[in-house]
């Protein structure tokens, strides 16, 4: 099935995969060359990604991508969400199609030799903190960046990536830790793919938000028990200040 989305070259058509968490383990070679791929593809038409979670786990404690992993995972401001749109069509030549849309307007997923890029767009939602996919972050880890070298080449990154990933995984991240099983029953796997039908294809937009989104009060609590994790580990850096309303 064929769908399309705006984009500011008009529309974008593209047939939906069925993608979600442990559909199938990363072929690391194939990742790697399509990573590669779309940062020299980036670099040559001014459009900036940066690695966030399990691709900048992967490059800060394995120095190249997590074996147990899905996927790579980049992370885009909102304000380049139509240079990204635009960057979409530049790339469909070389290989990379897209397959998802999340209907929240913040996940898109582009695939290439059977592996995928998820690409998270960050909106601001609270002063000094970003959300994308039902959780916030703070804007820093997205606006003070570096260049990392990965692979021979050079990727935009945190500053304080060590914060960062304390942030999002714990003072455990060091510790490789296999949240996936890819050994699904085809149950299990009929199962998943049924639900996300439904929720692309069926269900109300109002629906969809409400299953899988996460209650303000719930996002701000987590939010805030990171910030005392994180200040607890890293006292000497800029203080993170809590989000009010917990």
């Amino acid at each position: 099935m064929n769908t399309y989305i705006d984009t500011p070259r008009g529309k974008y058509y593209y047939s939906p995969a069925s993608l979600f968490l442990g559909v199938k383990k990363i072929d690391v070679q194939k990742a790697k060359d399509n990573l590669l791929l779309l940062n020299k593809l980036a670099q040559e038409h001014g459009f900036k990604f940066i690695l966030f979670f399990g691709s900048l786990l992967g490059a800060v404690r394995e120095k190249g991508l997590i074996e147990h992993d899905e996927d790579i995972d980049i992370a885009i401001l909102s304000e380049d969400k139509d240079k990204f749109l635009d960057f979409l069509h530049v790339i469909r030549p070389y290989g990379f199609n897209l397959v998802r849309y999340d209907r929240r307007g913040d996940l898109y997923s582009v695939m290439r030799n059977g592996e995928y890029i998820d690409i998270y767009v960050m909106f601001e939602v609270y002063p000094t903190v970003l959300g994308t996919g039902g959780f916030l972050y703070p804007q820093k880890y997205f606006n003070i960046l570096t260049e990392y070298d990965l692979f021979g080449d050079k990727f935009w990154i945190p500053k304080e990536y060590e914060e960062a990933l304390t942030f999002i995984y714990g003072e455990t991240w060091r510790t490789p830790i296999k949240y996936a099983n890819f050994e699904m029953s085809k149950a299990k796997r009929f199962f998943f793919i049924s639900f996300w039908w439904f929720m692309n294809n069926i269900a109300p937009l109002w629906l969809y938000k409400y299953i899988l989104g996460l209650k303000d009060k719930q996002k701000i609590a987590t939010y805030n028990r990171m910030v005392d994790v994180v200040q607890e580990n890293y006292p000497n850096t800029n203080k993170l200040s809590k989000i009010k309303g917990a």
